[in-house]
């Protein structure tokens, strides 16, 4: 089972917000440290797939709240391991994970393809040198 790890910065007036936002998920643990005065870090386990879900809703909730800040992390392991529970509902959401082709969020697929996208010199230079020139 793919998980990741969301880290959460938020001014203490909004923690109330974020926790309810946590219990609401498909979250299997969930964290909180006062970091500064008047800030917490929050730390939310949980399964890949709940992540776009759960990044949408806090965008939606706090991208206008001065110093919020979140941030996806992949997990390799935990200990101890974290079991799925498998009823009915579980059992169609596997389903739906396996038919998911990348298992990435919208978030990292846009950091990866805008980090590769970034034209660099060297492309360009190489194309420069092997067109013929024309004296």
């Amino acid at each position: 089972m793919s998980i990741r790890l969301i880290e959460i910065s938020i001014p203490e007036s909004h923690l109330a917000s974020v926790v309810a936002l946590a219990e609401d998920e498909n979250v299997f643990l969930f964290d909180k440290d006062s970091s500064s005065p008047g800030r917490y870090l929050v730390k939310l386990v949980l399964p890949t797939k709940s992540t776009e879900q759960i990044m949408e809703r806090l965008s939606k909730e706090f991208s206008s709240v001065d110093g919020f800040r979140a941030v996806i992390l992949p997990v390799d392991a935990t200990l101890p391991m974290i079991e799925e529970k498998k009823n009915g509902e579980d059992a169609d959401q596997a389903k739906d994970e396996k038919k998911s082709r990348l298992g990435v969020s919208k978030e990292e697929l846009h950091t990866r393809i805008s980090d590769g996208a970034k034209m660099s010199g060297v492309p360009l230079l190489r194309c420069q040198r092997s067109s013929p020139r024309s004296d």
